[in-house]
């Protein structure tokens, strides 16, 4: 009786909780606003918005949704490189400073290397987001965004660099 009791008074709970949730209202098109990232804030127009605003912005444009969903994707992948590296780097030079040189060493070097491509990701995906804001901003103002290289086959056998605007 106590567990159904319990469960029916967590369901209740979490019926209210949701029906009272606040939903943000949503982004109003104004043509006019560019997206501009200052300093790890971001400002639309020359109101300062925070990530869940920015996110509901750069969605109306799929093209710069894409690139910030790719942005997001590098961004989350770091963390897992950049902690996991940071735990065996910790590990490894307390392993070494406890004279077990064996197990240290590869966790050390493996640990720098882990950071190492964390950083790599992060710098990637920045590339990445101020990549979709410029769509953004460029889609905003009518201007094309469609700048593409190839590599391309040619007549006497070779591979050239081939620029599609």
């Amino acid at each position: 009786m106590n567990k159904k009791l319990l469960s029916l008074v967590l369901v209740v709970l979490t019926l209210v909780g949701v029906s009272f949730a606040e939903e943000d209202a949503p982004v109003r098109n104004d043509s006019g606003k560019k997206l501009v990232l200052v300093d790890k804030k971001a400002y639309y127009g020359n109101d300062p918005i925070d990530a869940a605003k920015f996110g509901m912005i750069i969605d109306r444009d799929e093209e710069a949704s894409s690139e910030y969903g790719t942005a997001k994707f590098f961004s989350y992948s770091s963390y897992v490189f950049s902690y996991a590296g940071a735990f065996c780097l910790g590990y490894g030079l307390v392993s070494l400073f406890q004279g077990e040189s064996d197990i240290g060493l590869p966790l050390t070097i493996g640990g720098v290397g882990g950071v190492g491509v964390g950083f790599l990701l992060v710098y990637i995906a920045n590339r990445y987001l101020e990549s979709s804001v410029e769509i953004f901003n460029n889609h905003q103002s009518g201007g094309s965004t469609t700048v593409e290289m190839s590599l391309v086959p040619t007549q006497q056998g070779g591979i050239a660099l081939a620029f599609n605007f």
